[in-house]
């Protein structure tokens, strides 16, 4: 129920007094106007404001009671004016509430209210031309739909979908969208104390219908999944957006990419590694982690010379070593090539290659290395 005015009928002892006009705006988003007209005095706005906000935070359409009993001040109804009389207060509100039945906030027309400003939100922004790069989801959907798209989309920019995660807006209805967009609600059903449903379709070239589901929060109604019937036509609700995310993120979970698992494995790289067995080089290699790179910060054959300008890259599956990679073997006196892949023991396991000014030649072959070894302790 919404009250547009409300006019005192007590007949004060002056006459023609001028009509006074308040005007309060609820947090609910609707705005009451309440006109007194012949009023003995003005009502008090502090008095006014202050009791209409108490009543109001407890959900409940107090405000024409509050109204009521305030205007018996402003007409001359008790001896002492500008001060509330809070028995007169508490019986106007009894009986208003049993006029009206309470919770305006539950009712069809509030919730419709409510999806008519999102929708028409969103097409004066694309009329307007300025729809991308809004946070319309922060703004009109449930914490929890809200975390669980960021949770996504974390997900998708790991796999290198730079945080592409759904593909389309459930807004618009599509990738993109005409300029004349437009929006019918047609319904709103299923309504409880935290739950209803509505029904809108949406004109972006097509016709689209959408249901979405409401939850109640935060002093008002939330979307917290998109339902797209369409998609589904097997399904009487259709494709649950929701239920799409989570299939996306299991989907991600379950198929890594290559630099989700490069990214998981660079902490196994870090530390020193030892050279495991008799018949190879005795190469000690130490890696650093420096954000989401490895540094070869040691590198040497033990106790005859070292390679102090060594590099290290990690795919995800091999850890590369090298320097002077870019030159000619045969030309360059310092060189050094390892191709090493960690195996089912956690060694990291492949060919050689090196040459040195102190060593005999080109030496190649097979090495493994063994995190935190050494032969000779």
């Amino acid at each position: 129920m919404v009250i547009d005015e409300l006019i005192c009928g007590h007949s004060c002892e002056e006459e023609q007094q001028a009509t006074e006009t308040y005007v309060l705006s609820c947090s609910t988003g609707l705005t009451q106007r309440f006109r007194f007209k012949n009023l003995a005095q003005p009502i008090n706005p502090l008095i006014f404001v202050a009791e209409t906000i108490r009543m109001s935070t407890m959900n409940k359409l107090y405000l024409a009671a509050t109204v009521a009993a305030l205007m018996l001040t402003a007409c001359g109804g008790r001896t002492n004016p500008g001060s509330v009389d809070t028995d007169s207060v508490a019986e106007a509100q009894n009986d208003t509430i049993d006029a009206i039945g309470g919770d305006v906030q539950h009712t069809e027309t509030f919730i419709r209210s409510r999806i008519d400003s999102i929708y028409s939100d969103i097409r004066g922004l694309i009329r307007n031309d300025e729809y991308f790069g809004g946070n319309h989801d922060s703004l009109y959907c449930s914490a929890a739909y809200n975390t669980l798209l960021q949770q996504g989309i974390q997900l998708s920019e790991g796999n290198g979908f730079d945080g592409y995660f759904l593909g389309y807006d459930h807004w618009v209805v599509g990738q993109d969208f005409s300029p004349e967009w437009d929006y019918t609600i047609q319904a709103i059903r299923d309504i409880t104390d935290t739950t209803a449903v509505a029904e809108v379709t949406v004109k972006n070239c097509d016709e689209h219908r959408v249901q979405l589901d409401l939850v109640f929060e935060r002093g008002n109604w939330f979307v917290d999944d998109f339902h797209f019937p369409e998609f589904h036509e097997n399904s009487e609700e259709g494709y649950s957006e929701r239920a799409e995310m989570l299939r996306i993120m299991q989907y991600y979970r379950d198929n890594p990419s290559p630099e989700v698992v490069r990214r998981k494995t660079l902490p196994q790289l870090e530390g020193y590694w030892g050279w495991v067995g008799d018949d190879v080089p005795e190469l000690l290699l130490k890696l650093e982690l420096k954000g989401d790179e490895l540094e070869v910060t040691e590198c040497n054959v033990y106790r005859m010379y070292g390679f102090d300008h060594a590099h290290a890259t990690f795919d995800g599956e091999t850890l590369d070593v090298f320097e002077n990679h870019s030159h000619d073997i045969n030309a360059s006196d310092i060189w050094l090539e390892l191709h090493l892949k960690l195996d089912e023991r956690g060694d990291l396991t492949g060919p050689y290659r090196f040459k040195h000014p102190l060593s005999n030649g080109i030496r190649k072959g097979t090495i493994t290395l063994r995190k935190g070894y050494f032969k000779y302790e």
